[in-house]
């Protein structure tokens, strides 16, 4: 310790000190918390006021708050997302069920002018598939 006592250090110079400091003291002691009591004191013994302390705090909350706020908001769009593929994986499933089932009536019904009609729907299913397709795909972000 003698041989730092005639050094000084700039504010952003302390600031990174005592955040290193109290990191390593966390891993030794498996403390991985401090209360608000315990850093108003460490505050008190480095000289800074109250009130720059709990704006300090506050500022660090809202932007905990923003941050947490993003994450549950990306989670909502990745569900919604993830229920909007699964919707359209079930437009496709039940599209090739009946077209498939159309298309055996179809050759059912008259073989040899075999295929008569299914295309009609198959197409007109098709577009209304193609075009939930691209919806999903192309979508601008909410």
């Amino acid at each position: 310790m003698d041989r730092y006592q005639d050094r000084s250090f700039t504010p952003e110079e302390v600031g990174e000190l005592i955040e290193a400091a109290t990191r390593l003291q966390q891993v030794a002691s498996d403390d991985s918390t401090i209360s608000f009591q315990r850093l108003a004191r460490i505050a008190a013994e480095l000289g800074i006021e109250d009130s720059a302390l709990l704006e300090a705090v506050a500022r660090r909350l809202e932007a905990r708050d923003a941050i947490e706020h993003e994450k549950a908001a990306a989670t909502k769009r990745l569900r919604r997302r993830r229920k909007a593929w699964r919707g359209w994986r079930g437009h496709l499933a039940s599209y090739i069920g009946v077209i498939s089932g159309l298309a055996l009536l179809d050759f059912a019904t008259s073989p040899s002018n075999w295929p008569n009609w299914f295309f009609y729907p198959a197409a007109g299913w098709g577009i209304g598939l193609l075009v939930h397709t691209f919806t999903l795909l192309f979508r601008a972000e909410d």
